[in-house]
């Protein structure tokens, strides 16, 4: 059985719900995939990527993301995606590696990316 790790922000009730169930609140996608990977890319992944303190470890993260992102069929994946990255141990390392160097994270643009999916 996998444990999962606590971290030091507040984790929203949609990614509760996802874990628990694996759904997210019954409402209208407001975006398309195309605008929700538009805003990851322009918030988070470039920002990260070209950052003057980013070495190879976060350059390669970027791109495993935007890969595993590029891949999903439907807005609704990525932001699934979204929410279940923060709670991984993959995403938590990512987390701190992008905190240490000052940088943005998902964590941080959280409340705008929910309010793109209409969640707000």
């Amino acid at each position: 059985m996998r444990s999962l790790k606590v971290v030091s922000f507040n984790i929203p009730s949609e990614l509760h719900l996802l874990v628990r169930t694996g759904n997210l609140k019954e409402t209208q996608m407001n975006a398309s995939k195309e605008d929700l990977i538009a805003f990851l890319e322009k918030e988070v992944l470039h920002p990260a990527e070209t950052h003057p303190e980013a070495d190879t470890t976060i350059k390669k993260k970027v791109r495993y993301t935007r890969m595993r992102i590029g891949k999903l069929q439907t807005a609704e994946g990525v932001e699934k995606y979204f929410w279940s990255a923060m709670a991984t141990d993959r995403g938590i390392d990512t987390y701190t590696r992008l905190r240490r160097i000052d940088a943005i994270t998902f964590e941080d643009v959280r409340r705008e990316f929910k309010r793109l999916c209409g969640r707000e």
